[in-house]
């Protein structure tokens, strides 16, 4: 088992120069090769945070514009809906104003009609009631003016 050791002893000897190389060549590596990389993967990290916050700033705004957009487009259709409405109460009215006028002026006419006709109706009584009294006068001669000569 002496021997084990002692061979040992040896390695660990012949190992010190590269043990001393392989510290070296950590501590060179992770100054001029880790810690550049470290900062440009640290700045790169920033610029996509950056990058990201900017797009979903962008995106909020966009959002935003089609939300005031898409309101201002239901504000106009319902004023357009208003509008129409309005329009058709309009004809309505007037609508409702003409068939008022046209009964009023039908009625006035049926009235005037009816006026007329019982004016006619009186003079053609009128008429008629001379006739039968001419009729009457004549058929009296006739039939007295015959009884006298009998």
């Amino acid at each position: 088992m002496g021997q084990t050791f002692q061979q040992l002893g040896q390695l660990l000897l012949r190992s010190i120069p590269t043990i001393i190389i392989f510290a070296a060549l950590h501590f060179y590596l992770k100054r001029v090769l880790y810690r550049p990389l470290r900062k440009v993967l640290a700045a790169r990290s920033e610029r996509i945070e950056g990058k990201l916050a900017h797009a979903q700033q962008t995106l909020a705004t966009a959002e935003a514009k089609l939300a005031a957009y898409e309101s201002a487009l239901r504000e106009r259709r319902l004023a357009g809906y208003r509008s129409i409405e309005a329009q058709r109460q309009a004809a309505i009215a007037a609508g409702q104003t003409q068939l008022h006028d046209a009964r009023h002026q039908t009625a006035a006419s049926l009235v005037a009609a009816r006026q007329e006709l019982a004016t006619e109706s009186a003079q053609a009584k009128v008429r008629l009631q001379e006739s039968a009294n001419t009729l009457a006068t004549q058929i009296m001669n006739q039939v007295l003016g015959k009884a006298a000569t009998a």
